[in-house]
């Protein structure tokens, strides 16, 4: 289930759909991309009927402005709405996780289960970024500073520690501050990728293409035998 929580909090963009029906029922749902639809997809449908016993549909739609192909993941339900709602808390502006959830996830949750559950909003939010060539971070990006501060304490827990930055939307008319987690530093690439990774094709390749980079250099000789098999 934190898997499906995270994922969604993360994909609040204008796709995620919780609006009231006839007072009965809701649309719950997620909004990826052609190439993603494949992994971050499949793996989502499988996570939610895993949690909650029903298989959500994915649709294929079209952009009407700009033609590109984007697939919506949808399934109605008041039931799963409430359960969600229980958890977390949704808006592009001001999601979060609630606080009951939030102790748990920061006192006792087992440390594979969150990293696997964190996992999701990278799917959904996350990138790999290349600041020039050899240099690389993980980014997750959101206009939502307090839930970034959620992602970063837990991100903590796994020893993986990172900096907010701050900047503007360059594609919007009114330029709203957008925030930046950012995750850099080989140690901390490294237990990213032992607790969180990604589970979209191309996200995963450029991690490894880090991690060939670190090949090319004398990192064996400041890297631990264990580390050295994350990395490999």
């Amino acid at each position: 289930k934190l898997y499906v929580l995270f994922a969604m909090l993360g994909d609040n963009a204008g796709s995620l759909k919780g609006t009231w029906k006839n007072h009965r029922e809701c649309k719950i749902g997620i909004c990826m991309s052609d190439d993603e639809v494949r992994s971050f997809g499949k793996k989502f449908i499988l996570d939610f009927q895993n949690a909650y016993g029903k298989i959500p549909i994915p649709r294929k739609s079209i952009d009407k402005r700009g033609g590109y192909i984007t697939w919506n993941i949808t399934l109605k339900s008041i039931e799963i709405w409430e359960d969600i709602r229980m958890h977390i808390e949704l808006g592009r502006y001001n999601w979060k996780i609630k606080d009951s959830l939030m102790e748990y996830l920061s006192k006792e949750c087992p440390l594979d289960e969150l990293g696997y559950g964190i996992s999701g909003i990278f799917d959904a939010e996350g990138y790999v970024s290349e600041l020039k060539k050899g240099y690389y971070n993980v980014q997750l990006g959101s206009v939502n500073l307090e839930g970034l501060k959620q992602i970063q304490q837990l991100s903590n827990r796994l020893n993986i520690y990172s900096r907010l930055s701050k900047g503007f939307q360059h594609k919007t008319k009114n330029r709203r501050k957008f925030y930046q987690l950012v995750i850099s530093n080989q140690q901390n690439l490294i237990q990213f990728n032992k607790y969180i990774q990604f589970s979209i094709e191309k996200k995963k390749q450029r991690i490894q293409d880090i991690f060939n980079q670190y090949n090319k250099t004398n990192w064996k000789k400041w890297t631990s035998e264990e580390d050295q098999k994350l990395i490999n």
